[in-house]
């Protein structure tokens, strides 16, 4: 989103720097943690959004426009509230006509800042499974997840961050262990393997020295 002022950072093995806004907004599709609307579109039209990378200026959608708008709202669950302002949605329901905005530019990366948030457990696994489903289709998700066994679950590759740099870089299995996950948070952790295979993280309580 940001040119970088030192360093390179290049999609599809090409420089950052050759590549246009509206190409790039082809390319890549962005889900936020938090932003609301400044107007009471309706999620057909909010999610219709994720189209103007591929319009002229001022032009109407064409089939496959909406075809990429159904598609986008059926896979987040969102078609019951198509007509709906997003103005009237929950936290959760918002935040799914993000997802459903980003699906709809049909992008080959996806990158996500916290996506579950406002999400209860059931929608949030869900999002993730679907993600997860279009991961495995081909398409590239870098996702920013606070929740540890989320991440293990989800999660191909795993880049763990301290103070802005990288602290650990790796496969699941490599950086969901004990004594990284101590080290970067500094508190007592727990690693042993959930039902499905994955590390199970359990933070514990940290010691407190009392003075008497």
């Amino acid at each position: 989103m940001l040119r970088p002022s030192w360093g390179d950072v290049r999609i599809a093995g090409r420089s950052l720097r050759q590549w246009s806004r509206q190409m790039l907004a082809r390319e890549m599709a962005v889900v936020p943690q938090m932003t609301w609307p400044p107007f009471a579109f309706t999620v057909r039209d909010y999610v219709s959004l994720g189209r103007n990378p591929y319009l002229p200026p001022w032009a109407s959608p064409r089939r496959q426009d909406r075809e990429a708008v159904h598609r986008a709202l059926t896979l987040t669950g969102l078609q019951d509230l198509a007509d709906k302002p997003v103005t009237e949605l929950s936290g959760g329901e918002f935040q799914r006509s993000l997802l459903a905005r980003a699906l709809a530019q049909q992008p080959s990366l996806l990158l996500l800042d916290e996506p579950t948030a406002f999400l209860d457990p059931a929608y949030a696994v869900s999002m993730l499974g679907l993600i997860e489903e279009l991961n495995a289709q081909g398409l590239t998700v870098v996702a920013v997840l606070h929740d540890l066994n989320l991440a293990a679950t989800y999660s191909r590759r795993v880049v763990a961050l301290r103070d802005g740099q990288v602290f650990a870089d790796g496969e699941v299995e490599q950086v969901m262990r004990g004594r990284v996950l101590e080290d970067l948070y500094s508190t007592p952790v727990l690693v042993d393997q959930g039902p499905l295979g994955r590390p199970r993280i359990t933070l514990l309580k940290a010691r407190r020295n009392h003075e008497v």
